[in-house]
């Protein structure tokens, strides 16, 4: 995905189909700190998949340690907190201020086993 932001000619080779029809899948990429190169990139991608796409998910990395998915988390319609289940509560409070102080509201949590 970093690389099919900096260059939307690279998102039709970026979007994979999967077994399951209908599904796709764009991997993250390998450099996630580099993406995106500016916000209105996100934003042109974003606008660009959803002429295409019904659903878009966002598996976006830890925002506490990502800059780029705070940044991104503005532009979605909801957002849910992944939370290991043996994780930090100071941690998930931390994240739940940061995307507070931004105007992002959590719209749930999922606990997982990682």
């Amino acid at each position: 995905m970093s690389e099919s932001i900096r260059d939307l000619e690279c998102l039709r080779s970026a979007i994979h189909a999967t077994a399951v029809e209908g599904l796709f899948v764009m991997p993250a990429g390998a450099n996630l700190e580099a993406a995106p190169e500016s916000e209105q990139a996100f934003v042109r991608l974003l606008a660009t998949l959803e002429s295409t796409f019904e659903l878009i998910v966002f598996d976006a990395p830890p925002a506490n340690r990502y800059v780029t998915a705070l940044s991104w988390l503005a532009h979605m319609d909801a957002v849910l907190m992944v939370l290991a289940e043996d994780s930090d509560t100071q941690n998930a409070k931390l994240g739940k201020r940061i995307m507070a102080g931004l105007g992002v509201k959590i719209d749930g949590v999922v606990l997982n086993k990682r």
